[in-house]
C-alpha cells in the first residue's frame, strides 16, 4: 500500500474509532509501513497498538483502541482482529516451507495484506491471517504444490511460537554510530552498511532510520531488511587501539 494511502485510511480508522467508540485495525503492514504510521500518528491522540500475535512478529496490524478498551483484551479476547490457521499434512507428506505456503495463498488470490507471519512447524504451519479471511480460506485453502493439508482456526493465544535462537558475539566498532554497528553486526563494508541505511533497508526498534551517523542505545534491537537482527547489547570496554567493544546477539 502507498505510503500516503495508508496514513490517509489509518487516519480515518483512528477517527471511526473515537466518533463510534469500536475496535478498528488496518490490514498487516511490513516493517516500513509500520515504521512510517508510527511516525504519522505520533501526537494525534489516538490509542493505538501494533500487534502481530507474538512479541517478535515482523507483520503486524496496528489496533486502535476506545477509552475503554484494554490492550491485553485486545490483543486475546473477542476484540483481536488476527486468527491462526493452522494447516496440518497428512504423515508423511514432504516438508514444505515459508514461500509454498505464501504462494499457494497468492495462488488462491489472498492479498499479501490479509496474511501476517507464517510460522513453520514440523507436519504444517500457524499462518496469521485477517478475520475476514477465515472462511474463506477454511473453505478454500488445502493444498500448497502437490502437498494437501487441513486447515482449522485456533485463537492467536494458540499460536505455536517459533523458538527464538540467538548467538552472542564480540565486536569492534570506532563508536556507536549506526553505520558502525550494521558494519561489524552484519559483516559488511562501512559503505555498504551506509548505502543500506540511506536506501531505507535498516531499523531501529522498529523505526526505519537513514542517519548513518545516528547514536544507537544499548539494548537496541537492529534490523537490516533481508539480512536478519541483531540486538546491541552493551559496551564491554574499549580495546588498546581506542576502539569500543561491543557485545552483540544475533538471531539465527
Amino acid at each position: 500500500m502507498e505510503k500516503d494511502i495508508l496514513i490517509s485510511h489509518a487516519l480515518d480508522l483512528a477517527r471511526r474509532c473515537r466518533e463510534d467508540y469500536v475496535v478498528t485495525n488496518t490490514p498487516f503492514l511490513d516493517m516500513a509501513e509500520r515504521s512510517a504510521l508510527d511516525s504519522a500518528l505520533r501526537g494525534c491522540g489516538a490509542r493505538y497498538v501494533f500487534f502481530g500475535g507474538y512479541a517478535e512478529a515482523e507483520r503486524t496490524v496496528c489496533v486502535f483502541l476506545p477509552d475503554y478498551a484494554d490492550e491485553s483484551d485486545i490483543t486475546s479476547g473477542d476484540d483481536c482482529p488476527i486468527k491462526v490457521l493452522r494447516c496440518k499434512c497428512r504423515a508423511g507428506s514432504p516438508e514444505l516451507g515459508h514461500r509454498d505456503y505464501l504462494g499457494s495463498l497468492m495462488a488462491l488470490g489472498v492479498k499479501r495484506e490479509k496474511t501476517g507471519d507464517i510460522v513453520v512447524t514440523s507436519g504444517g504451519a500457524d499462518i496469521l491471517i485477517l478475520s475476514d479471511v477465515e472462511k474463506f480460506l477454511l473453505s478454500e485453502y488445502k493444498s500448497a504444490g502437490r502437498v494437501n493439508f487441513e486447515t482449522e482456526a485456533v485463537p492467536v493465544t494458540e499460536l505455536r511460537v517459533p523458538e527464538v535462537k540467538t548467538a552472542e558475539f564480540r565486536g569492534t566498532v570506532a563508536s556507536t554510530r549506526l553505520d558502525n554497528l550494521i558494519s561489524e553486526a552484519f559483516s559488511l563494508s562501512r559503505d555498504a552498511a551506509a548505502e543500506a541505511i540511506e536506501g531505507g533497508l535498516v531499523f531501529v526498534d522498529g523505526t526505519k532510520t537513514v542517519k548513518t551517523d545516528a547514536r544507537v542505545n544499548e539494548g537496541a534491537k537492529l534490523v537490516l531488511r533481508g539480512k536478519g537482527k541483531v540486538i546491541f547489547k552493551s559496551v564491554a570496554g574499549e580495546t588498546r587501539r581506542g576502539r569500543l567493544s561491543v557485545i552483540l546477539e544475533k538471531y539465527l
